[in-house]
């Protein structure tokens, strides 16, 4: 989406992935809640490595009031977990260093879910046309939410399955909106590129993901991930 602005006001003009033009769209207004001070690079010098030292409470905040007692509590996936149970087949789909953390939790989650697991690049995902079918799962992952690759390979996907899971950093963002049920990463505002703070965030929360929807016969590898 893009803003044109001028003396009259502000309208919000929708890019139609699908071809069609651009359209203009009504959005109402959000008040960012975060604290501005989180924004600023302080004494640092530069954003990156401000975002590198942060990492120890950034992954504690990506986990904080989700572990309680050994248990996974994921509020934004919790009431859909009858559905998510049911899925035959997981995709797995993010871009640069999204799609490398897809890579790094594929094992575990295929391990704890006695699932197949697929990862796709989000830029491959629909020139390879996968076939995903009202059984499947499909999980974005992007740091924003409004990665354009990713938007597509959900577009995809909105057809096929209603199974669309999104974890993302931003919790305004298109992603998130558009998905059945998600998880914000809580890594706090990442200015770098490439990630860093969202990139571990990112590996924790999908952890949790698949601890949460275990199979029942993988209580003790899901045990030892949660109680070390």
């Amino acid at each position: 989406e893009f803003l044109h602005v001028s003396r009259q006001g502000i309208v919000v003009f929708s890019n139609d992935l699908r071809g069609n033009g651009n359209t203009a769209v009504t959005r109402s207004p959000l008040l960012l809640k975060d604290r501005f001070s989180s924004y600023l690079k302080g004494p640092y010098d530069h954003y990156m490595l401000k975002e590198i030292l942060e990492q120890d409470r950034s992954i504690l905040n990506s986990m904080r009031g989700r572990v309680v007692n050994a248990n996974i509590v994921l509020g934004g996936i919790h009431e859909h977990m009858h559905l998510l149970l049911a899925a035959k087949t997981v995709f797995l789909v993010g871009c640069g260093s999204s799609y490398h953390a897809c890579m790094a939790v594929r094992a575990t989650i295929e391990d704890l879910l006695r699932r197949t697991v697929v990862v796709f690049s989000a830029g491959d995902f629909v020139d390879t046309h996968p076939i995903v079918t009202s059984e499947d799962m499909a999980v974005f992952v992007s740091q924003s939410g409004e990665t354009a690759d990713v938007l597509q390979a959900l577009t995809y996907c909105e057809t096929r399955t209603n199974l669309l899971v999104g974890f993302t950093n931003v919790a305004s963002s298109t992603l998130s909106r558009r998905t059945l049920c998600g998880t914000h990463i809580n890594a706090g505002p990442e200015m770098s590129v490439a990630s860093t703070k969202s990139y571990t965030s990112q590996l924790v929360v999908l952890v949790l993901f698949a601890c949460m929807l275990s199979h029942p016969t993988r209580m003790e590898q899901r045990a030892e991930l949660i109680l070390g």
